[in-house]
């Protein structure tokens, strides 16, 4: 026989989010955006992000997005950070490492006066942003004039 037919219902409830990052890296004084290299919302749309220990200076998470962006002012060697996603049924974490190394120096001005009189002591300071970075050593293109000299540090 014939039997009544049975109508079977399906409901889904979301799960807690998957998100995972890559290994990354960037350089003092440059702009940077991370992005995890894999989302699942996994049937609800993340609704906030948070990181711990908290990002280099200069970077931020958003909170909506999970998406680090930028331009990191410290240099920080190889830091695990635990970001933790939410959506509607709950929480899971994720971790990134992140290295933020140095960069090349910047000068970026100058103090004194840049003309002088023949036999007259003269100084000129400049403002060096390191970006991370210890001054090792200092030169200058085309060499000064007979009677000035670099302080080479």
């Amino acid at each position: 026989g014939e039997g009544t037919p049975t109508i079977l219902t399906l409901s889904l409830s979301p799960n807690t989010p998957l998100l995972s990052y890559p290994y990354s890296s960037g350089l003092y004084g440059e702009a940077l955006s991370i992005s995890p290299s894999s989302e699942n919302h996994r049937g609800a749309n993340i609704s906030h992000c948070t990181i711990s220990p908290a990002l280099p200076t200069g970077l931020v998470l958003s909170s909506s997005t999970c998406i680090i962006s930028g331009t990191p002012t410290a240099a920080v060697g190889q830091t695990n950070y635990t970001i933790t996603a939410s959506n509607s049924a709950g929480s899971r974490t994720s971790t990134l490492s992140l290295t933020i190394g140095p960069n090349t120096p910047i000068i970026e001005s100058f103090s004194g006066s840049s003309t002088g009189s023949y036999g007259t002591p003269m100084s000129i300071s400049a403002s060096i942003n390191t970006r991370g970075a210890n001054l090792s050593n200092c030169t200058i293109s085309p060499a000064l004039p007979e009677g000035l000299s670099l302080n080479s540090l």
